[in-house]
């Protein structure tokens, strides 16, 4: 049965906040609550005494909890960016809506406030046992905040499925991109026995875990990660790690707490290292190196 927007018990957030400016904090708050109750039901004072009351505690509770309590006598202008959103976000869960829509709601932030109130939103969301929906394009932000995730690709849903399952076995090549694999190259089965698969990329050979849909001669896409890939400046020895490939180190860039390192091992590779194990390794530009690679870190997707 079609319902008007107001009727649909849905609150949404979006990337920039927007909090009428000639009301206060606790008013903006106040105001999604008062609007959830029907019109006809605030024409009678006694049930809008009530209302009052409600929205009285309400807007305590829901400040406390996103963390703007003592800001509730402030006008928009007077806070900051993570301020404003938080109390974005504390005027939508006020209405204690059926369903939230998140519409990239922290892609405007510093990444400090952003990591917070990616926790505190998600903490918050669990607590109250409030559905939403997170529209993003940070692969982060996704695997950080979501239960469950839709690859959207051309303005079609490629694969649903939970976090961590679409996270480590994309469907296809485009879905393994998307979130952001570094590594997804062509490449040919020659061999399938004793639980691995063996193909040819270029000039190497990698081995992955054995899939029951890949056989011989199929072309396929080995998916690797950069924070799969091991990075060893001495002899494997006896490792167990399948994939042991002789490398050359193209550049080491830093990424906040890490350093991604890039890596010609006849096919272009990344990895993740701490900048604790960069210096010990004294790694630089030329370094000769072997990456290291295990069977299972490799996702195997069929070639269309």
């Amino acid at each position: 049965m079609w319902q008007p927007p107001q009727s649909r018990g849905a609150a949404i957030v979006f990337q920039e906040p927007t909090l009428f400016p000639h009301l206060t904090v606790r008013d903006n708050i106040r105001y999604g609550i008062r609007h959830a109750v029907s019109i006809q039901d605030q024409i009678q004072d006694q049930i809008q005494d009530r209302i009052l009351d409600r929205s009285r505690i309400a807007v305590a509770e829901i400040a406390t909890m996103l963390g703007v309590a003592g800001l509730e006598n402030r006008y928009p202008r007077a806070l900051s960016g993570g301020e404003a959103q938080r109390v974005e976000l504390a005027r939508a869960l006020a209405t204690r809506p059926r369903l939230l829509l998140l519409d990239e709601p922290f892609a405007a932030l510093d990444a400090p406030t952003r990591v917070r109130l990616r926790r505190d939103v998600r903490s918050l969301l669990q607590t109250t046992g409030t559905p939403a929906i997170l529209v993003t394009h940070d692969r982060t932000e996704a695997l950080a905040m979501g239960d469950l995730i839709a690859v959207v690709i051309d303005g079609r849903i490629r694969q649903v499925g939970a976090v961590a399952d679409v996270f480590t076995r994309p469907h296809d090549a485009g879905v393994a991109a998307a979130l952001g694999v570094e590594a997804v190259l062509p490449g040919r089965v020659v061999a399938v026995g004793g639980g691995l698969v063996e193909i040819a990329v270029g000039d190497i050979v990698l081995h992955a875990a054995e899939r029951e849909s890949i056989a011989a001669g199929a072309d396929v896409y080995a998916c690797i990660r950069a924070e799969d890939v091991t990075i060893e400046t001495r002899s494997p020895g006896q490792a167990s790690t399948r994939n042991h490939l002789a490398a050359r180190v193209v550049a080491i860039a830093t990424e906040g707490p890490v350093d991604r390192v890039t890596l010609d091992c006849g096919v272009a590779l990344d990895a993740l290292i701490t900048r604790r194990s960069r210096e010990e390794m004294q790694l630089s530009a030329g370094a000769q190196v072997t990456a290291a690679v295990k069977a299972t870190a490799i996702h195997v997707v069929p070639r269309a």
